[in-house]
């Protein structure tokens, strides 16, 4: 009986992104022109092709190969957290519909703000050490989730979630750029977002599959604490001066910084 609200939110959804997106269309300009580049038997075989090419390109750049890595894991955890939660949510603390909206509000409310209170964090420390904090607060978010009894908790826990997840991508994306040399900014945020996309399959999968042999999601959720520890010792090997360095090095060989 509720079927045509549920409809509803579709178009609503696609409004909000369009009326958000006026402000890029008529007062953003860009400093630089694109221009065609050769297409490789067609673009879909030619996309893979320049994701190869760009792979190869990259493992030139050490350091950022392995923020690569690491971003990787740790986006995958917190990927199958925003996948699981409103599951979790639901069949663990018996959340209604109308609590999931308002517990989603809270934490996209509270992802907004992190960005926003971690940017002079980020000034202040560096990138790569931001985001490990933003890690650690993710590993104490994946144990609170193993403890959460109440849905006033369970309200809490978005809401320094949230705050984790808009600090951590502003963060790792602020690296990647310090790590990318001019002229290659499209190639490898490109090969960033495939990366994001990627990292939505092993969390997911090992998430389903413990919760299917325990019929526990708080085992589950537990795990993905190892996702977050494993991308903190990563990062913890990734040289923030070095990728700079190496990056501002390459502009100077290809005179990018000229363009």
């Amino acid at each position: 009986e509720n079927l045509t609200n549920y409809r509803l939110s579709f178009p609503l959804t696609g409004a909000f992104f369009l009326i958000a997106s006026i402000p890029s269309f008529v007062y953003l300009r860009e400093k630089a022109y694109g221009s065609r580049g050769p297409v490789m038997n067609g673009y879909f075989t030619g996309g893979f092709k320049r994701l190869v090419i760009t792979f190869h390109e990259i493992k030139r750049f050490r350091e950022l190969l392995k923020y690569f890595l690491g971003y990787l894991i740790y986006t995958d955890g917190i990927n199958t957290v925003i996948v699981f939660s409103a599951v979790f949510a639901n069949r663990v603390l018996d959340f209604t519909p109308a609590d999931l909206i308002v517990y989603f509000v809270i934490t996209q409310v509270a992802a907004a703000l992190g960005a926003l209170f971690f940017a002079p964090i980020t000034d202040l420390l560096g990138s790569r050490r931001a985001i490990s904090i933003t890690l650690v607060i993710w590993i104490i978010v994946a144990l609170w989730a193993y403890a959460v009894e109440t849905k006033t908790g369970f309200y809490l826990l978005g809401l320094v979630a949230g705050s984790a997840l808009g600090a951590n991508q502003s963060a790792s994306r602020a690296l990647l750029g310090l790590f990318t040399p001019h002229g290659k900014n499209a190639e490898f945020f490109g090969f960033f977002a495939m990366v994001g996309k990627f990292a939505a399959v092993i969390g997911p999968i090992i998430y389903g599959e413990i919760t299917a042999a325990t019929g526990d999601q708080r085992i589950a959720v537990l795990t993905l604490a190892l996702f977050f520890l494993t991308g903190l010792v990563i990062l913890f090997f990734v040289d923030e001066k070095e990728g700079i360095s190496v990056a501002e090095r390459f502009e100077r060989e290809h005179a990018y910084g000229k363009q």
